[in-house]
């Protein structure tokens, strides 16, 4: 039994054979192992939390959504006055009422945070149930059928 065998003008043992091939299956290996930890590590390089919208005006009872534009990041919502506007895990902010506050955008491992201005208005209609004018508060040449909507500006 031969245990050598003729490479080009080389002799060479069959175990040094199989040691060149498993030095190059091993620096594959790592190599790809080093390509996919920076692809991972590219990937996950997040350095500022991007919203939409910094800047939410809300009216009382109106319901509106944080939009995050980056991706493969957690983050958590705390709004800084539950009182004028709550917010939800998924980033549904509702207006409470009537107010300003901040919902602080914060990544889960508290590395960063961004700020999102709300401002709850009350632009709910008012219900008249009688308006009584008197001669220097006359509306003249108007006509207002029942069932009509009349606009005053309060």
């Amino acid at each position: 039994m031969h245990d050598t065998m003729k490479i080009g003008n080389k002799k060479m043992k069959y175990y040094e054979k199989i040691d060149n091939k498993l030095k190059y299956i091993i620096t594959f290996l790592l190599a790809l192992i080093i390509i996919i930890f920076f692809i991972i590590t590219k990937k996950n390089n997040i350095t500022e939390i991007l919203v939409s919208n910094k800047n939410i005006i809300l009216n009382i009872d109106q319901q509106e959504r944080i939009i995050i534009l980056n991706q493969n990041i957690d983050v958590k919502y705390i709004s800084s006055d539950e009182s004028i506007a709550v917010v939800d895990n998924s980033g549904i902010i509702k207006g409470i009422s009537k107010g300003n506050t901040n919902i602080k955008i914060e990544s889960k491992n508290n590395k960063l945070s961004t700020f999102v201005n709300v401002t709850v208005i009350d632009d709910s209609p008012i219900k008249v149930t009688n308006l009584n004018f008197n001669s220097s508060n006359k509306l003249s040449n108007k006509y207002v059928k029942n069932n009509d909507l009349l606009t005053i500006k309060v």
